[in-house]
């Protein structure tokens, strides 16, 4: 059933939808009212004129670096054409072949270590004494005898000492190669017979804490 407007009497609708009403004044805002509204309004301000800074310094950031990103791509492509460039420039020169010389070998050895190294031997030698030998056996010029027979400190058997030089090319870690020379000195003992003559008894050397040990003993057989 149609509603009845009690104002108009007219059908179709209430009250509230009458053309003919009167619309409710509204309330008048308070002064405390007011000042709330203006302090919401001016914050809602600020917050959206900080949101507009924040995303403009984020835009001219953005243009910035890719700006410096092209910049520096176009550069790098300049620098790679530039450099083929010059490398196709320049002349083709072939490069002779060069073999590899074999490395000098001097066979001219001292009579006493020749005796050590190549006539006597230890079969519990240290591997060192061993190492020693077959180097001797190649190089024979990278030994040397240094002065005479004599005495070291309180020992009561004399010796002889020897010098092992040998240079090494060694690889740092930036890829380049440098020369380093090590040098050891042996000591060499010996017993005289009766008759006048050596016995050759034992090589010996000294470690990082100058303490002495036996390479080879040649009379512990």
């Amino acid at each position: 059933m149609p509603h009845t407007c009690s104002i108009c009497k007219q059908e179709g609708h209430n009250k509230r939808g009458c053309p003919t009403a009167t619309p409710t004044p509204s309330k008048p805002q308070t002064v405390e009212e007011q000042r709330i509204q203006q302090a919401r309004d001016e914050a809602e301000r600020k917050v959206r004129e900080q949101i507009a800074r924040e995303k403009a310094e984020a835009e001219k950031i953005a243009r910035e670096k890719a700006e410096a990103e092209k910049i520096a791509r176009e550069k790098a492509e300049a620098e790679k054409k530039t450099w083929a460039e010059k490398v196709a420039s320049q002349p083709v020169v072939s490069q002779p072949v060069v073999s590899q010389p074999k490395p000098f070998i001097n066979h001219k050895k001292d009579p006493t270590l020749a005796f050590i190294f190549e006539n006597i031997f230890d079969a519990r030698a240290s591997m060192e004494f061993l190492l020693i030998r077959e180097q001797f056996s190649s190089n024979p010029n990278q030994f040397r005898i240094l002065g005479t027979n004599h005495f070291s400190n309180d020992e009561d058997e004399p010796h002889i000492s020897f010098e092992f030089k040998r240079t090494f090319t060694l690889v740092c870690h930036d890829g380049k190669s440098i020369e380093r020379t090590w040098v050891k000195i042996y000591h060499l003992y010996f017993i005289t017979l009766p008759n006048g003559k050596q016995k050759y008894t034992h090589i010996t050397q000294r470690d990082r804490e100058n303490k002495s040990y036996t390479l080879a003993n040649f009379t512990a057989h």
